[in-house]
């Protein structure tokens, strides 16, 4: 599969969450990678609220709604990387896009995500 025409990034960007912050319940037409950089930021993705340690990556499939909210005293730090993927790519990759949100959260570095009760 050639990649140019696979995938299409969107936007690459960084965002910091200081403490108090919000960013609410939203959703996009597109898929996204979250990667927590740093801090103890809340997860809200598909419904559910996780509190990811560092270095948790988070896959929010396409229309999923998804925020951030910053209870901690410490300002957290977030990579995002925004895109489209064509239908052969879905197709492909279907073990990945037909998990559960839960299971589209890994500790990148060893560890887990703590759910919210």
């Amino acid at each position: 599969m050639a990649l140019p025409a696979a995938i299409s990034p969107l936007d690459v960007s960084r965002r910091t969450v200081a403490p108090g912050d919000v960013i609410d319940w939203h959703a996009h037409w597109h898929d996204e990678l979250c990667l927590v950089l740093d801090g103890t930021p809340i997860i809200g993705h598909a419904g559910s609220k996780l509190i990811p340690q560092d270095d948790t990556l988070s896959f929010l499939g396409e229309s999923e709604e998804h925020g951030v909210w910053n209870l901690g005293g410490a300002t957290a730090r977030l990579w995002l990387l925004e895109f489209r993927i064509n239908s052969d790519v879905r197709t492909d990759f279907r073990e990945l896009f037909d998990r559960t949100p839960e299971r589209r959260v890994s500790q990148t570095f060893g560890g887990s995500a703590a759910p919210i009760l």
